[in-house]
């Protein structure tokens, strides 16, 4: 963490109630405790905290305090963090990781509800649903490449509603590595540009009733 806040420029120039690699595990625990407030979440974050280190009594910050201190560190260092921690987990023992001798990832896209405000629907846009204005909240896509046997993620692109999953999905073909096999819906592999060599693309062809895995030549470079 302190490696990603110097590479980053993000470390504090003064002692705050907020410092940058506090406000890091915060935006962490964030996902954790996705239902609760800024307030509630720093809490469970410095109880946790203490219990493991023995610290002091922690002075809370306010809600005000928590949005400064997430707007004065800004998205870099949680990308660099991304970068250097999201990496392939899985060993020869792990249970469904392989096939023969390739790696099973996956790539698959989703869409996530962002705060409803005019400058997110500005930038994200809805999904135009039935007859009135769109979904309740502004969607952000994104489309992620996985490890199978660990659910690990290894890349992910993001974007407005308006950008297709395929568009996204270029952008992650650089991280299939030689020695990889990946899952994907046919969508994928209509519109994609190639992996390196020897990684592969396998689409799933077998009838939506059928529980048998996908016919044996049901594979594709992505083109």
């Amino acid at each position: 963490m302190d490696e990603v806040i110097e590479a980053t420029g993000r470390r504090e120039e003064r002692n705050r109630l907020l410092p940058a690699h506090l406000t890091v595990y915060d935006v962490l625990a964030m996902t954790l405790f996705s239902s609760a407030g800024h307030e509630e979440v720093m809490r469970n974050l410095t109880e946790g905290l203490r219990w493991a280190c023995g610290a002091e009594e922690y002075e809370l910050p306010s809600q005000v305090a928590i949005s400064k201190a997430r707007a004065r560190l800004g998205p870099e260092p949680l990308a660099e963090l991304f970068d250097r921690a999201c990496l392939p987990l899985a060993t020869s023992a792990t249970r469904g990781a392989y096939y023969r001798d390739w790696r099973l990832v996956s790539i698959d896209g989703t869409t996530i509800d962002v705060a409803d405000t005019g400058a997110n629907a500005g930038v994200f846009g809805r999904d135009r649903i039935g007859r009135g204005h769109g979904s309740a909240f502004p969607q952000l896509r994104i489309v992620a490449l996985g490890e199978c046997g660990t659910h690990a993620v290894l890349v992910a692109a993001m974007d407005s509603y308006a950008v297709g999953e395929v568009t996204l999905a270029k952008q992650l073909v650089a991280a299939l590595q030689p020695g990889m096999l990946c899952l994907a819906d046919r969508g994928f592999t209509a519109g994609a540009a190639a992996p390196p060599a020897p990684a592969r693309i396998r689409r799933a062809v077998s009838h939506p009733r059928s529980r048998s895995p996908p016919a044996p030549d049901a594979e594709d470079r992505i083109e």
